[in-house]
């Protein structure tokens, strides 16, 4: 009996100790209390969590395992393994490991939670909101992780954002600030202004420490051109020791475009220095000091800066297996298969499909195009994807079992994701550059369709790519070999693509910025549609883009731009070598 009521004690004094956060402590009791009772997994997992805290981690491995091993069903003591892999930094591991759990405690909406909150950590926006979309459908009722599946949606960062489930948030728990910022966010990124900034403004109400809301909203008064109440917003944080990410990101983003460079790197460096950061926040704050870097001449730097925000994400780009996806593409979308399609649709509206490598300029297309009076921009639609996913088979193979029926079927369904905003516009703009891959399937949807197809300096474009923060699905960008050989995958397939009946107009970036009228006019008259002088005046748009070229197309057009990876010939001799023949030259 004595010996019971001394590890009672014992583990009383603990749990004291733990809860007073007193690690140290807390470990000597625990084992003490594990000679105690040597078989206790209990107390093993207390032990396991506590050596974790101290950096003992090693330690903590081997006494969660004994642990696992005394009682392998017990799922806290998984988790707990889990929760040490990812505190010693293997992150990777600690998710094959918490895979492995999952595969034996099957649909659990906490380890779907629990794993997707470890991908965000490393930039896989797409895989962790998947786990949170699964772990909501598991426990719908669950308030707390509808709120994570909402942070998953803003990170993955898909346009136009769903606002239902933020929505329900805020009208089930109206006095919780964080919610209405969440849903100002979702509104500010699907372009509606003043819902969101109403939404940010009662968060604000709740929460005057709500640093979401202050940074979207300085986000909104920058883009309706107050950068100067945008910056007086953000400063008290920004001056702080403990500066928080989203009212950093923005500051450094408004005082790049104000051309306050050494202040970017300044206070971006400041931050970096401070702690350690997770790569979803240090990748974006490394890339606006890269930046700042090559504004000021300061190559090397620059290119440094960009090589460390991308370093989290190498290695995620299988080149193989995209180039076999591509080879399929070509051979099942062949000329004759295409030509044979002809759906019958009603709609009277028309898509205009702008494709191109990334950083090719289709952004600034989509401003200049929705600038005229009889055109509506859905930006990056995930339509056309998300309806190549929900086909019966393999894609593309599939396409051979498509009738015109099922391809009617599917383009009405594609028009009334993308023109349920469109108003009057009598052409709806769909600007996903990597629907590149696609233009078969637009011309067997819409044989109508016109596709405009951007083109750029190929160095250029991978320089961009590289030096700009793109998502967790184009890992190519993060490596030199992977994305010269995605840039000769993707002029492969648009090859492909002017063999076939495919309407598509090459624009010619460099042409377009150097001499914006008779380009535009051959667009639009490409287009169908008549001249229109506010295509000219796109960058005067309250319209808001949200990539990475965000910025440039609120200025007029420009050949800043054109040429620049020409500084960094040496630093991109990996990408020049696997472009091969498509690398241009030194001297243009």
């Amino acid at each position: 009996m004595s010996k019971h009521n001394d590890l009672n004690q014992l583990l009383a004094k603990a749990t004291q100790h733990l809860d007073a956060l007193q690690w140290d402590k807390a470990d000597r009791l625990l084992r003490r209390s594990l000679k105690l009772s040597p078989d206790n997994s209990g107390i093993m997992q207390r032990l396991g969590a506590v050596q974790s805290r101290l950096g003992q981690h090693r330690k903590a491995m081997s006494t969660i395992d004994s642990a696992i091993k005394l009682q392998p069903d017990d799922l806290q003591l998984h988790t707990t393994r889990v929760d040490i892999l990812a505190r010693s930094a293997q992150v990777g591991a600690a998710i094959e490991s918490l895979t492995r759990t999952m595969g034996e405690f099957k649909d659990r909406p906490e380890l779907h939670a629990m794993r997707s909150g470890l991908l965000l950590h490393i930039g896989e926006t797409n895989a962790a909101w998947d786990d949170m979309h699964r772990a909501i459908q598991l426990d719908p009722d669950n308030l707390e992780l509808l709120g994570r599946f909402v942070d998953a949606t803003i990170a993955r960062g898909i346009i136009p954002m769903d606002r239902e489930p933020a929505d329900r948030l805020v009208a089930l728990q109206p006095f919780e600030s964080r919610n209405h910022s969440r849903l100002g966010t979702i509104l500010r990124l699907n372009g509606l202004n003043e819902e969101s900034m109403a939404a940010y403004a009662t968060a604000l109400r709740g929460n005057p420490r709500d640093t979401d809301a202050m940074a979207g909203q300085a986000e909104l008064l920058e883009s309706a051109g107050d950068s100067d109440a945008a910056l007086e917003l953000l400063r008290p944080n920004i001056e702080s020791d403990r500066a928080a990410f989203l009212p950093l990101l923005a500051w450094t983003r408004i005082q790049g475009r104000r051309g306050q460079h050494d202040r970017v790197i300044q206070d971006g460096t400041r931050w970096l220095d401070a702690v350690s950061r997770p790569p979803l926040q240090a990748s974006p704050i490394l890339f606006r000091i890269g930046n700042a870097l090559d504004a000021l001449g300061r190559h090397d730097e620059a290119f440094d800066a960009w090589t460390r925000a991308n370093s989290p994400f190498r290695a995620r780009w299988n080149a193989e297996v995209h180039e076999r996806n591509t080879d399929l593409i070509i051979e099942h979308f062949s000329a004759q298969r295409i030509v044979a399609s002809t759906p019958v649709g009603t709609s009277t509206r028309t898509p205009i499909f702008i494709v191109g490598m990334f950083r090719s300029g289709t952004t600034l297309l989509e401003q200049v195009l929705t600038a005229h009076a009889q055109v509506h921009g859905v930006g990056e639609s995930p339509a056309l994807p998300a309806l190549i996913r929900s086909l019966p088979s393999s894609y593309p193979a599939c396409i051979d079992e498509l009738d015109a029926g099922t391809l009617s079927e599917l383009a009405e369904q594609y028009l009334a994701a993308v023109c349920a905003e469109a108003g009057d516009a009598t052409h709806v703009t769909d600007k996903l550059p990597m629907n590149y891959l696609n233009a078969g399937l637009i011309t067997m949807l819409f044989p109508g369709a016109r596709i405009l197809h951007c083109r750029r300096d190929a160095l250029d474009v991978c320089l961009s790519c590289f030096s700009n923060q793109m998502t967790s699905n184009l890992a190519f960008t993060s490596d030199l070999d992977s994305m010269g050989r995605a840039y000769r995958d993707y002029d492969r397939v648009m090859q492909h693509w002017s063999s076939t009946s495919c309407s598509i107009l090459d624009v010619q970036y460099e042409q377009l910025v150097a001499d914006p009228e008779p380009g535009v006019r051959t667009i639009l008259e490409f287009l169908g549609l008549p001249w229109d002088p506010a295509c000219l005046d796109f960058h005067r748009s309250t319209r808001v883009a949200q990539t990475p070229s965000m910025d440039q197309v609120r200025q007029p057009m420009h050949t800043r731009s054109v040429h620049r990876s020409r500084a960094y010939w040496t630093h991109l001799e990996p990408v020049r070598t696997a472009l091969a023949d498509l690398a241009p030259q030194r001297e243009p």
